[in-house]
């Protein structure tokens, strides 16, 4: 996994204090983490993009492909969100979170009247997660 990670550009220093961060990462299967970055690069992250994703959420690479893909479907299909390489480079956290989540927070932001516009804010700024601590 670490030649992988430095074939995509990361320095020697970084691969190591990720591998700190997520101690399974450097047993993990690189095919996989493969298969999270080639659905990155379809969004069109650039290199840079993928780089900040990686470093502000070492599990990405781990994450089930199929959880990843209907995150992404249902915030580009019920959500509307179009510029999605922008929101998971400034939240990468986002990356992390079901799909099942994502709708059970809409629905109650809509059962309180909240417009979609205001539910994409709280998501963009990751607001969201504040709220589910109340």
């Amino acid at each position: 996994m670490k030649e992988y990670l430095i074939s995509l550009g990361f320095h020697q220093k970084d691969v190591e204090a990720l591998c700190k961060l997520n101690h399974s990462l450097e047993s993990y299967d690189p095919n996989l983490a493969k298969k999270n970055i080639e659905i990155l690069k379809d969004l069109g992250c650039s290199d840079l993009y993928i780089k900040n994703i990686v470093m502000n959420n070492t599990y990405f690479l781990s994450n089930d492909t199929n959880q990843t893909i209907e995150l992404i479907q249902y915030l580009k299909e019920e959500l509307k969100f179009t510029d999605l390489d922008l929101l998971f480079d400034s939240n990468a956290y986002l990356l992390n979170l079901e799909k099942k989540y994502l709708e059970d927070f809409v629905k109650s932001k809509k059962k309180e009247k909240v417009s979609l516009e205001k539910i994409r804010d709280l998501i963009e700024l990751n607001l969201f997660i504040m709220d589910r601590e109340k």
